[in-house]
């Protein structure tokens, strides 16, 4: 997946191990996850969203919806 920009898994029952998990080793590419609807604590997404970009990357920002 590692063209992988964007993820919508809204709704689906995912948990928030879960996603912490992917999120630890998500592509590189991946700008945006929309968890909504599964509770997902915003805490986990803020950390992703915050965190450094590839220094290759085109400026884009992360984005999430929960």
């Amino acid at each position: 997946l590692p063209n992988l920009e964007s993820l919508r898994i809204a709704r689906t029952g995912v948990t928030a191990d879960g996603v912490r998990t992917f999120l630890e080793d998500a592509p590189e590419g991946l700008r945006e996850i929309d968890v909504s609807g599964n509770g997902i604590p915003t805490s986990i997404l803020r950390r992703w969203k915050n965190a450094s970009l590839p220094p290759d990357g085109d400026g884009t920002e992360r984005r999430y919806i929960n």
